[in-house]
């Protein structure tokens, strides 16, 4: 009994420094992402987050860009901001962080759906504010571009 105890201890040990390694690496991770990614006064313009994109039990580090806000910081809406991001992400394997994902075809659907469903918004936004109203009719070649942009590198990524 006392070996079943003390093999135990040993995995619970191991599993929690492990977990302290990976997070530490991804922290390590996301503060490099930082580092080159654009910034205004200071502020990274691109969020990062831990997620679990495939449902393996091992956390993503994701990136969330956007073309348009990067290019013009503030000039979007808080309202559309969210039509124009788009993922990068990094996956842990072999004691680090890189590029891709292994089976993230669900995550990577889930994105063309919002893209999709964020076209027909543009298309026709009486269901929007009037200022993302203003904004889009003011900017409709743009918004459709850059919306159109997205869905096509996210159906690149889901033929991966």
């Amino acid at each position: 009994m006392l070996k079943i105890v003390f093999v135990g201890m040993l995995i619970i040990a191991s599993q929690t420094a492990f977990s302290q390694s990976y997070w530490e690496k991804g922290e390590a991770y996301i503060e490099q992402l930082k580092g080159n990614s654009p910034d205004h006064d200071g502020a990274s313009l691109r969020t990062y987050l831990f997620q679990d994109v495939n449902y393996d039990g091992i956390y993503e580090v994701v990136e969330m860009t956007n073309k348009i806000e990067e290019r013009s910081p503030g000039f979007l809406v808080y309202e559309l901001s969210a039509a124009f991001y788009q993922p990068n992400v990094y996956s842990y394997t072999n004691g680090e962080f890189k590029a891709g994902c292994e089976d993230c075809s669900w995550y990577w659907q889930t994105k063309l759906l919002d893209h999709e469903h964020w076209k027909h918004l543009l298309e026709n936004p009486v269901n929007l504010s009037k200022d993302s109203q203003q904004l889009i009719d003011a900017n409709r070649k743009l918004f459709m571009s850059e919306i159109d942009r997205l869905i096509e590198e996210t159906k690149r990524h889901l033929s991966q």
